[in-house]
């Protein structure tokens, strides 16, 4: 990551700008490029092209401003090689079309939220389309992830339908990595976390399918 010139889309008041886009890329020494003040496909794309970016960042709705401007292919883009997109899933066909006209062959997919700093589940370089647009990836270490029977809160196997939760050792409740420990408190129906004190779990909201392997 040392080498990458990434263009940072996503603005810097959300965790994906600030932490996968600055803070990842300044602890790893990456070149940081800021298209503009705010979202533009053009400028965007000119960025990339001027500054021979290695990968671009976004969320899914801002490849497709992207694909769609009726001068794309003025842009060389020839550099790129990963990136990152995140904040909703992405459409197969949108997918396709970011491997092929964009050249990121690396494109990773990311599920998480601000909540857990962000990242949970990252899909991985080498991972099918299919996996990309139909999984959220797989668990990166040292996070755990847990599926709840959403009617009584308990634990089920992985490969069981229900909820997902991500634990609070990303949230508020760590910090690089260390576990800080806070009394218990009641619990609420609409509480964000479990009682408890280390670990306490965020609550998604999120349903999953069943899975096989490490995929969720």
């Amino acid at each position: 990551m040392e080498k990458d010139r990434i263009v940072v889309v996503p603005p810097p008041y959300h965790c994906f700008g600030m932490v996968i886009g600055n803070l990842a890329a300044t602890s790893h020494g990456s070149a940081i490029i800021l298209s503009g003040p705010g979202f533009d496909p053009r400028a965007a794309l000119r960025a990339v092209s001027q500054e021979k970016a290695t990968s671009l960042y976004g969320v899914p709705t801002m490849f497709i401003a992207e694909l769609e401007l009726p001068d794309f292919g003025d842009y060389d883009l020839s550099s790129l090689r990963s990136g990152v997109m995140a904040g909703s899933p992405c459409p197969m066909e949108v997918m396709r079309k970011v491997i092929d006209k964009m050249h990121m062959s690396e494109v990773a997919i990311c599920y998480g939220m601000t909540e857990t700093s962000p990242v949970s589940f990252p899909t991985r370089a080498g991972d099918s389309v299919d996996r990309c647009v139909e999984t959220v990836g797989r668990v990166h270490p040292p996070v755990k992830g847990r599926t709840v029977d959403p009617s009584t809160g308990e634990t089920v196997p992985r490969v069981t339908a229900g909820g997902f939760h991500p634990p609070r050792l990303l949230g508020r409740e760590g910090l690089l990595g260390v576990r800080r420990r806070r009394p218990a408190r009641p619990s609420t129906p609409t509480a964000g976390c479990t009682p408890g004190t280390s670990p306490s779990w965020i609550r998604t909201g999120t349903r999953r399918s069943p899975a096989a392997s490490t995929r969720w």
